[in-house]
């Protein structure tokens, strides 16, 4: 169990990490393109389609962060229809029908990766940049998604099965 939660910190710290730098590196790259354009009348012609891409990374990667600290968009009417002590075993249930809803795009996105990868397609601008990175991004946010998805739900039911053990202990 602590070589999960290492992997799964490491996990973490990745994601921020990658979401920070990566927030910091458009950011200059849109600096430099608009004083290139605007003082020295030059434009880089791959610069618009790599922030593209890496703003598709990183809200893909940003996804999966928000999906591990459960400020995601929920329905929360829920929590209004079912009664307060079902609460952590519907949460679980939720998380882990979303996990399988995210297992279907995993596979989808796969098939489209390995699709782009085999007709060997490139960047329009950047002859040098495989189409199918741009696409695994995607497919990994799917991945770490439905990884923090699982995760919730399994600790959610087991917090509410260890609850009800102790309750039915206490009576």
């Amino acid at each position: 169990m602590a070589a999960f939660k290492k992997i799964d910190n490491f996990i973490h710290q990745t994601e921020k990490y990658f979401v920070g730098i990566g927030t910091l590196v458009i950011t200059l790259m849109a600096f430099i393109g608009v004083i290139t354009r605007f003082f020295l009348n030059f434009t880089f012609s791959w610069m618009e389609e790599a922030l593209q891409y890496l703003m598709l990374w990183i809200a893909a990667t940003a996804a999966a962060l928000i999906v591990r600290t459960q400020e995601h968009v929920s329905v929360d009417i829920i929590n209004f229809i079912v009664p307060q002590k079902h609460h952590k075993r519907m949460r679980a249930v939720l998380n882990i029908a979303s996990g399988i809803f995210m297992c279907y795009f995993v596979y989808i996105t796969y098939t489209l990766v390995l699709n782009v990868f085999q007709n060997n397609q490139i960047s329009v601008s950047m002859t040098w940049l495989p189409m199918y990175t741009v696409y695994l991004g995607a497919l990994i946010a799917f991945v770490l998604m439905t990884f923090e998805f699982f995760k919730y739900g399994i600790q959610s039911w087991a917090s509410e099965k260890q609850q009800n053990g102790k309750a039915g202990n206490i009576g």
